[in-house]
């Protein structure tokens, strides 16, 4: 099996065929993961440390692909044979992140994927539970928007934001928008893992499986690897256009190449509610630069989702804090930079 994702895997992402050895290469999963970590210190990256790729720890527990129903259909279990893509976007849709007791506020609706929960069949009884598209997609124009964050959904912290830091709630930040992710050098909003390659986001998801479900199964690693490689297929190739020139002067320095982001910013450099920076949990000192790519179609902006629109982001009388960036410029400028940034 690891020869067949191997050459599929290349095939899908452009990748090293080395990536595949995060099937079954404890040594090389424990080497990406340390230096993927920004702060060791961190709860985050502490658990991880102690419990990912080494002798009796995660790794000792079950795999588990238990059968899910959406909707009236029969339950199934995955089918890990398929392809790298086929098989992460049957995950997105079907795989369950985290058991959950019923329906929150929000859940997107749609004829073919169903009400943004599947059932889970388990030994004891059948749950209903959330997958990746639960919170990362979005009905426009009769179709679902894969990836893009669902901003409807309230889990008790407001529409479109969640914690999943603390028992308290004192860190929601919004969902975000999963299409643009292969352009990310960081994961976290707050900068807590790099992301040099699809390895990384695997690792990532992986131990977000882990610790969703009390640390008692995982997922096979054929589902985790192939859920990075589909969402990093989310993201396309095609150069944005040449922005104007208010965006250069003003934006550039932080959201630049092909896909308009960068690294990590220091908390006093952006300005804005710096709790979820200097978490104890994740914070590393910084926030992640978000591209920009797809952002005209988000409905809340910054890390804590305290903006809800391109034009009150740059008006220079908003009363969020942080991110002043082009807010003092003149009004076409602000209108041209708004007008780039939504048809991108």
């Amino acid at each position: 099996m690891r020869r067949v994702v191997g050459i599929l895997l290349v095939g899908a992402c452009s990748q090293s065929v080395d990536d595949t050895r995060y099937l079954d290469d404890r040594a090389f999963r424990r080497e990406a993961l340390v230096a993927g970590l920004v702060d060791p210190t961190n709860h985050y990256s502490r658990l991880r440390l102690a419990r990912y790729a080494v002798e009796g720890g995660w790794d000792a527990l079950p795999a588990w692909n238990p059968p899910v129903a959406i909707g009236g259909e029969p339950a199934v279990p995955l089918a890990l044979e398929d392809d790298l893509l086929t098989l992460g976007e049957q995950a997105f849709f079907r795989y369950p992140v985290q058991l959950w007791p019923g329906e929150p506020p929000g859940l997107w609706s749609d004829p073919i994927r169903g009400r943004g929960l599947v059932r889970a069949e388990l030994a004891t009884g059948s749950y209903p539970a959330a997958t990746c598209a639960t919170c990362h997609a979005t009905p426009r124009d009769g179709a679902l928007v894969v990836g893009l964050a669902n901003a409807a959904l309230d889990l008790g912290w407001g529409p479109g934001r969640l914690d999943v830091s603390t028992l308290d709630g004192r860190e929601p930040v919004r969902i975000p928008d999963l299409r643009p992710i292969r352009w990310l050098t960081h994961l976290h909003a707050a900068a807590t893992v790099r992301q040099p390659d699809v390895v990384a986001l695997a690792i990532r998801i992986e131990t977000l499986i882990i610790t969703s479900h009390a640390e008692v199964v995982r997922p096979p690693r054929a589902v985790t690897l192939a859920l990075a490689t589909y969402l990093w297929s989310l993201s396309t190739e095609e150069p944005p256009a040449p922005p104007p020139e208010p965006f250069l002067r003003e934006c550039a320095g932080c959201h630049a190449g092909d896909g308009l982001t960068g690294a990590p910013v220091p908390l006093h450099v952006v300005g804005t509610d710096p709790v979820v920076g200097q978490s104890t949990d994740r914070g590393t000192g910084t926030y992640r630069v978000p591209s920009l790519r797809g952002v005209g179609d988000r409905a809340l902006l910054l890390h804590d989702g305290s903006v809800d629109s391109l034009e009150a982001l740059l008006d220079p009388a908003r009363t969020t804090p942080g991110h002043p960036f082009g807010s003092d410029l003149p009004a076409p400028d602000r209108a041209a930079i708004v007008a780039y940034l939504e048809a991108l």
